[in-house]
């Protein structure tokens, strides 16, 4: 089965909801674990998670720049301001990404202050990520659906014109809602 650039950036984009939420949930475990003995079910959990976190850091980043680079060059029927602005939140999320994988790497440099600055930086990524997908992507999504109604009136119109019944093309939703002609 082969994806298109949209689909493939909604399921990157599901992808990256569930690498955020199990990279970021080690912080609130650790939190939450320091009220229940060692062997509590969530310090079990937060043990396990912490082994995977740097791979599970790594693979965030490679599918975020996936993800940005199919957005960018995928989503149709938007204008360039629009896409300018989420590729901006995207990119700075992907920027935070960077910088919190260098302050892993920089660790031994920044002995003391290291786990300081890698958790100041994934709490901005973190609210940076959210501003991406709550206020950003709706804002795209919106002026997609807006601009293939649009053509979609124009080919019914023009068709109309020509004397020819033709079915226009319908529009295809996945979960976030993103537009694509099928």
């Amino acid at each position: 089965m082969e994806l298109s650039t949209i689909e493939f950036t909604i399921h990157s984009a599901n992808i990256i909801w569930v690498l955020t939420f199990l990279v970021s949930t080690i912080f609130v475990l650790r939190i939450v674990g320091k009220k229940y003995k060692k062997n509590c079910w969530i310090n079990k959990l937060n043990r396990v998670l912490r082994k995977k976190h740097i791979p599970l850091g790594v693979g965030l980043i490679i599918v975020s720049l996936l993800h940005g680079i199919c957005a960018y060059i995928g989503i149709p029927y938007v204008s360039l301001t629009l896409t300018i602005l989420n590729f901006t939140g995207g990119i700075v999320c992907l920027i935070f990404l960077v910088l919190l994988c260098g302050s892993y790497v920089l660790r031994k440099k920044i002995k003391p202050y290291w786990m300081f600055w890698h958790r100041v930086l994934a709490i901005v990524f973190f609210i940076v990520f959210v501003w991406h997908v709550v206020v950003e992507v709706p804002v795209i999504q919106e002026e997609a659906h807006q601009n293939i109604s649009i053509i979609q009136e124009k080919h019914t119109s023009f068709l109309t014109i020509l004397g020819i019944t033709s079915s226009v093309p319908k529009i295809n939703s996945f979960s976030y809602g993103l537009p694509f002609v099928a």
